[in-house]
């Protein structure tokens, strides 16, 4: 799948980081971590701590896992598998608590989609209900796939009948040319929250969100009866560019969107926030400007490219974004704290900003992350090293004050696989997520017979705090 990124950001690394993104916040009794996190090196059962599941329809295909949850204690992985010679379709397994793929869901533990030719699996969730919920886009972007599966891998037939449905760039805006759908929230009411962006130009981009019934109809109370927007800052004499990575939703109802934009006051593009009313109108108390915007470029209004992939929002209200800050050589991972209002927070990091640089990477993102409770945060994300061809799966703990907390990992830092590391050793990731003590990093594994890729995923063990962490 190609998506062309506006800026100094088209590459196939950046694809990685519209694939996977989510923060969360967790329950006040949750996460901790002892000064090691530790892999677990009987997951996937071949001693090496790595689960693999190849779909083999084609000798030498590559198979790659984008997207996980964890459904009644079990790891689902949802991605694309090789189909044809340039042929690929989306894919889910379910393992078990060892790793191995679990014989009740699928064939084998294995579903293929049926929906070729398509991309990545963007986005998946359970439901409250016990379904799963996807997104997934279709290259050359001309549609994008929601869909809903039955817990046993099965299509979900009471969702728009067949279990999917194809949405079309003009279901979101009349002069939209291409659509990608990066994130979906599964409401309580059994609708769902769609979320991503809509380029009428391969220069131009707007926010994309809809609103869909529990049957897969169109929310028509969302959108000013559309069941869809597509928004972007307001601009003179330019093109308008803003993209949508995550989203949350708040008690009240209101949507908060994280991504990136262009805005008046930066010449390249931020880290942005929207907030909008619960029928899908813009919240203009909120941002700055009170125009339902809010931004972090930590080139601070300079030419390069900041992207969030990630949000929640913490027990005090504060919304932390993750994602990339852009570098002469590379990618940091960076992250903001906001506060309610929109604006920065300044008891975070510098002036509510923290770049986290990582030697020898010329790319870093943190797109998978969570707010824990007493303002400390954990993200996941990735990083491809100098003399390295797959991105390695990174976790980071920050204090309330944004700083690397030195008691997790390696000055606050843990990596999946050694520098250096052989192929075989290393997943290629594409999302990492939190599960209790668990963390799974998840994407492709190349084998030692061949090039090809077999979806992937790791499981780390973060202990509880001890010893003064609470």
């Amino acid at each position: 799948m190609s998506i062309r990124f506006p800026a100094r950001a088209a590459s196939r690394a950046c694809v990685r980081h519209l694939l996977a993104t989510a923060l969360t916040v967790l329950p006040a009794a949750c996460l901790a971590a002892s000064d090691v996190p530790i892999a677990d090196p009987g997951f996937g059962g071949s001693g090496d701590g790595i689960a693999r599941v190849p779909f083999d329809i084609v000798a030498n295909g590559n198979d790659v896992a984008s997207a996980a949850v964890v459904a009644d204690g079990k790891l689902v992985l949802a991605g694309t598998a090789q189909v044809g010679a340039d042929s690929y379709d989306i894919a889910f397994t379910r393992l078990g608590a060892d790793g191995q793929p679990d014989p009740d869901f699928g064939g084998g533990g294995r579903v293929l989609g049926g929906l070729a030719p398509v991309g990545y699996v963007t986005d998946l969730k359970r439901t409250a209900d016990g379904h799963l919920l996807y997104v997934a886009a279709t290259p050359p972007l001309t549609s994008a796939i929601v869909g809903r599966l039955n817990g046993d891998g099965t299509p979900d037939t009471s969702f728009n009948v067949s279990g999917h449905r194809f949405l079309s760039p003009g279901f979101f805006a009349d002069d939209g040319a291409f659509v990608a759908l990066l994130r979906a929230v599964a409401l309580a009411d059994g609708k769902m929250l769609l979320i991503g962006f809509v380029a009428p130009s391969p220069d131009q981009y707007c926010v994309a969100v809809a609103r869909l019934a529990a049957s897969g109809g169109t929310d028509t109370s969302f959108g000013a009866g559309r069941g869809s927007i597509c928004i972007a800052p307001s601009l003179s004499g330019i093109e308008s560019v803003a993209q949508a990575a995550d989203a949350t939703v708040l008690d009240d109802g209101r949507i908060l969107i994280a991504g990136t934009a262009r805005h008046p006051g930066g010449s390249g593009l931020d880290m942005s926030v929207t907030r909008l009313l619960p029928d899908g109108e813009l919240d203009t108390s909120f941002g700055p400007g009170h125009d339902g915007w809010a931004y972090v470029g930590f080139d601070q209004g300079g030419d390069q490219t900041d992207a969030a992939w990630a949000l929640a929002v913490d027990s005090a209200d504060r919304i932390v974004i993750a994602g990339i800050a852009q570098q002469p050589s590379g990618y940091d991972i960076g992250v903001a704290r906001l506060l309610p209002s929109g604006e920065t927070d300044p008891t975070f990091g510098l002036d509510g900003r923290r770049q986290l640089g990582l030697d020898l990477s010329n790319l870093a993102s943190g797109y998978h992350a969570y707010a824990l409770s007493g303002g400390r945060v954990l993200i996941g994300g990735g990083a491809t090293f100098a003399g390295e061809s797959d991105s390695t799966g990174l976790a980071a703990m920050l204090t309330p004050g944004g700083q690397l907390d030195p008691r997790f990992g390696d000055g606050g830092l843990f990596r999946q696989a050694a520098a250096g590391a052989p192929t075989s050793a290393v997943v290629d990731t594409q999302n990492v997520m939190l599960d209790g003590d668990h963390l799974y990093m998840v994407g492709g594994n190349r084998n030692t017979t061949s090039d090809r890729s077999d979806f992937a995923a790791t499981r780390v063990v973060l202990p509880l705090f001890r010893d003064g962490f609470d």
